[in-house]
C-alpha cells in the first residue's frame, strides 16, 4: 500500500496518479558511462536521481491534491480542491517538443504545489480543472 492510499480520508478516492515523463530519467542514463572515469561520482548522482523519482507521489483525489516527497523522512503538501485558485503550466522549449513540464497549483493562502517533470502537463491541468468544477 502506497503512502497516498494509506492517507486517504474516509470515502475519498484517487482520481489520478501523475507520472514522471521519461525525460526525467535522462540524467541518470547519461551518467552511466561516466561512473568509472568520474571515480564513482556519477554513481552517486544516478542513485540520487533514482531515489528522487521513486520517493515522489503526485496525486489528485476527489477531494484534494497531494504531493509526497521523501523516503525515511518525508514531506506532504496538500491543497483541498475548493481552495485551488490557479493551475498553471511551466514548459521550456524541450518540454514543449517532448510533452513534459511542471504544473503549479496555487491556493487562496499563497501556497503552491509543483508537480515537476509531469508527462502531458496540459492533460494534468485539464484533469485538475475538471475535478475543481465537479
Amino acid at each position: 500500500m502506497s503512502y497516498i492510499e494509506s492517507s486517504l480520508l474516509d470515502g475519498e478516492k484517487i482520481r489520478e496518479l501523475f507520472n514522471f515523463h521519461w525525460s526525467s530519467k535522462v540524467l541518470a542514463i547519461v551518467m552511466i558511462p561516466l561512473i568509472i572515469p568520474s571515480f564513482g561520482i556519477a554513481l552517486i548522482i544516478i542513485i540520487r536521481e533514482y531515489i528522487k523519482l521513486v520517493s515522489t507521489d503526485q496525486c489528485l483525489t476527489d477531494q484534494r491534491i497531494i504531493l509526497k516527497t521523501g523516503i525515511l523522512t518525508y514531506t506532504t503538501d496538500i491543497i483541498e480542491l475548493p481552495s485551488i485558485k490557479t493551475v498553471t503550466i511551466d514548459q521550456n522549449f524541450f518540454g514543449s517538443i517532448f510533452n513534459f513540464g511542471s504544473v503549479i497549483i496555487s491556493d487562496n493562502k499563497s501556497k503552491d504545489i509543483t508537480f515537476k517533470y509531469v508527462d502531458n502537463p496540459i492533460n494534468v491541468k485539464n484533469t485538475i480543472d475538471n475535478a475543481r468544477t465537479e
